[in-house]
């Protein structure tokens, strides 16, 4: 469980991706409480800290998390799979945003503004579903609540499963509880 804190050491892991830019930039936007000059791996900024102008990356490594209390994973499954439990272990908590925890038991997925409740007692890592399941369910939430709708299964189709690779129909399935 990550203890209030007047600010944060904060790593980045896909930091140089789109998605970990963009987590960069929401952090910088939202003055997030980081502790001057470490951001951690991938995503170190020099000078005073996540506000500087510098971004400079380093090697994700088992290692890469000493000191740090908030990994921000947006590498894919296999580098979550890998890295994320040494984050836990060196006190990190981990937000994932690959599909690698997604249905893995005692992993809360977790919408902050539907369930943020789902993150009390997580044992490290909280996963977060992917982008066009978020938006079905920020629609989709308030429908299910006044109905007494207890879950929500989504099964969204994904035509380019990854870099390089022919279309496909791919099934992911998950119950939201409320």
């Amino acid at each position: 469980m990550l203890k209030k804190k007047s600010s944060y050491v904060v790593a980045v892991a896909g930091a140089t991706g789109a998605v970990g830019k963009e987590m960069i930039e929401i952090l910088e936007e939202r003055n997030f409480p980081v502790r001057a000059g470490a951001a951690g791996i991938g995503a170190i900024r020099r000078g005073t800290g996540l506000f500087a102008t510098e971004l400079v990356v380093k090697k994700l490594s088992k290692d890469s998390f000493k000191g740090v209390d908030i990994a921000l994973f947006s590498a894919g499954a296999e580098r979550s799979l890998e890295f994320a439990p040494s984050a836990v272990t060196s006190g990190a908590v981990v937000i994932d945003n690959s599909n690698a925890f997604r249905m893995a038991p005692g992993v809360p997925l977790v919408v902050p503004e539907i369930n943020a409740h789902a993150v009390v007692g997580h044992a490290g890592i909280i996963a977060n579903p992917n982008c066009s399941t978020i938006g079905m369910v920020m629609c989709s939430s308030r429908s299910m609540m006044r109905s007494g709708s207890s879950a929500l299964w989504s099964r969204p189709f994904s035509p380019f499963p990854g870099p390089e690779r022919r279309p496909s129909m791919s099934w992911q399935a998950r119950p939201w509880h409320y």
